[in-house]
Formats: structure tokens, C-alpha cells, sequence
């Protein structure tokens, strides 16, 4: 995770719209809203690989899960068929969820961060 604290004070309260971004359209877009390139590269190619595996995952394995869960209701399927085809879309599956929470957790605490630092006063200047 990129725990960057603000450079300065924010002038205005910080948006929530990069946690809604990061969490409905795409995980590294809301990173890219908040001008943290790094993490949104990061997060964003870690996303792309998921949803490649993803879906690398759903056409090889698909097919057979459909078809082992159709085939469950007429007759008794051991449970070494499921396994087959069941652990690979698991993994892919909790492959993507992870890079999801990381990538909503990051952009959230990067806001909070900020929000945190806009509602703390500015330093009162020394008397002369």
C-alpha cells in the first residue's frame, strides 16, 4: 500500500468520488483520480492480469461447472469432479477480490488521510 501523507493542507474538503471510482468502475482509476500515479499503475495492471486470469479461468472451466451443476440434480456427482473444475475459478476468483480490496482500501485511506489533514487548523504562525 501507498500510505502518502498530504504534501500540504487541501484547500477544500476532499471528494469522495476516487473511493466510488476505485470501487464501481475499476480498481486503480480512483489512484489515478487522486493524482497518485504509482499506485494507480500498479493497481490498475494488477486488476488487468485478474480479469485476465479471470476469464482465462470461466472459459476453461466454465463449461464444466454448468454443465456438473445441471447434471447434479438427476444424479450423484463425486466430489472430485467439482474439485476439477471448482479450485482453479476459486483461486481466480480470490485473485481478483484481493487486488479489489487492496485497491478500495488504498484509495479510501489516501482519502481519509486527506480529510484528516484538511480538518486539522493551519498553524498559527509565531508572533514577531
Amino acid at each position: 500500500m501507498f500510505f502518502v501523507s498530504p504534501a500540504k493542507r487541501p484547500e477544500s474538503e476532499p471528494s469522495l468520488d476516487p473511493v466510488i471510482c476505485s470501487a464501481v468502475i475499476f480498481p486503480g482509476l480512483g489512484q489515478y483520480k487522486q493524482r497518485r500515479l504509482g499506485p494507480a499503475m500498479l493497481y490498475g495492471g494488477a486488476a488487468l492480469i485478474a480479469t485476465f486470469v479471470l476469464g482465462a479461468m470461466l472459459a476453461r472451466h466454465g463449461m464444466d461447472l454448468f454443465r456438473l451443476a445441471r447434471e447434479a440434480w438427476s444424479r450423484e456427482i463425486s466430489p472430485d469432479e467439482w474439485r476439477a473444475s471448482l479450485i482453479p475459478m476459486l483461486k481466480a476468483c480470490g485473485f481478483f477480490l484481493g487486488v479489489y480490496v487492496a485497491s478500495l482500501y488504498d484509495t479510501w485511506y489516501a482519502w481519509y488521510r486527506s480529510l484528516r489533514a484538511w480538518r486539522t487548523p493551519p498553524p498559527i504562525p509565531p508572533a514577531p
